[in-house]
């Protein structure tokens, strides 16, 4: 299993520690392991879909 790119998930992190130590862990305990690690997961805001963003821009330079 060579594709563990984007982010990481406990499936992807259990599957990982899976293959390198050889016994099976479980998703949950991946997802236990990221949480550990302070892992959180960051995705930026939404935007409003009749925002303008020209009318933001110049309302920030007031």
């Amino acid at each position: 299993m060579d594709n563990y790119g984007g982010f990481w998930n406990g499936r992807k992190v259990a599957d990982w520690l899976s293959e390198v130590t050889g016994t099976k862990i479980s998703r949950y305990r991946g997802w236990e392991i990221l949480r550990q690690m302070s892992f959180r997961l960051r995705v930026p805001r939404p935007c409003h879909t009749e925002s303008d963003y020209f009318e933001q821009e110049a309302w920030k330079k007031n």
